[in-house]
């Protein structure tokens, strides 16, 4: 999930954390399952722009490190004036 003040950081952010997690899809591929950006349903809330990027993953022996390595990428990522967090299963998807 990534939260912004501005569209244009939250794109931004989005685009780099996409980008990363991209490359690490290509060495693992067959444990993903799907892997997509959008905005959020609810693009526009509390004053925020809110984009997320969904994946899901193959449950399988890599399913731990690469969530690991998907924190640590969203972590790497981060911007000023931006929030970027991952949810795993999230009961609310909006």
């Amino acid at each position: 999930m990534v939260i912004s003040q501005t569209e244009d950081e939250g794109r931004r952010n989005l685009k780099d954390i996409f980008e990363a997690v991209q490359k690490l899809k290509k060495d693992k591929a067959e444990s993903f399952l799907f892997f997509n950006a959008m905005k959020c349903p609810k693009f526009r809330l509390n004053e925020k722009f809110r984009f997320q990027i969904f994946i899901r993953l193959e449950m399988n022996q890599e399913t731990d490190n690469l969530t690991d390595t998907i924190y640590d990428i969203t972590e790497t990522c981060k911007r000023k004036n931006v929030t970027s967090y991952v949810e795993v299963n999230p009961s609310a998807m909006y």
